[in-house]
C-alpha cells in the first residue's frame, strides 16, 4: 500500500504508435525524445516484425557471448532513432546479455 500513489505499465508498441509526438511530450513529460519514441516504435512494429524481433534479439541461441554477436546486436540497435553508441552499449549491456564486449563508454567526458 503506497498512500494514494499511482502506478503504470509501460505502454505496448501498438498504444505507442496511437500516440502523438505532442501526447508524448505534455503528457509524459518526453521532450525531444518523444520522436525518438515514435520512430523506433515504427520501425520495430513495419520494419522488425514487431515485438518479437526484440525478444530475438536478446534470446538467440548461437554463440552468446562472442564478439561476432555483439556487433550483431550492437548494430542492430543503432538502426533505433536516437540510439548513438553509448546506449547501444547500454542496452546490450544490461539487456541483451552482452557484459563480455559492450563497454558503454561516455563519449563527452574527456
Amino acid at each position: 500500500d503506497n498512500d494514494n500513489e499511482q502506478y503504470y505499465t509501460f505502454p505496448s508498441p501498438q498504444q505507442l504508435r496511437r500516440a502523438t509526438e505532442q501526447e508524448l511530450r505534455e503528457t509524459c513529460g518526453l521532450g525531444y525524445r518523444a520522436k525518438y519514441i515514435l520512430e523506433t516504435t515504427r520501425l520495430v512494429l513495419d520494419e522488425w516484425g514487431g515485438e518479437s524481433a526484440l525478444w530475438e534479439l536478446r534470446n538467440k541461441n548461437d554463440n552468446t557471448n562472442s564478439l561476432e554477436r555483439y556487433h550483431e546486436v550492437r548494430d542492430k540497435l543503432l538502426e533505433l532513432s536516437g540510439v548513438g553508441p553509448k546506449v547501444a552499449d547500454c542496452v546490450a549491456m544490461f539487456s541483451l546479455d552482452q557484459d563480455t564486449y559492450a563497454i558503454p563508454v561516455d563519449v563527452h567526458v574527456w
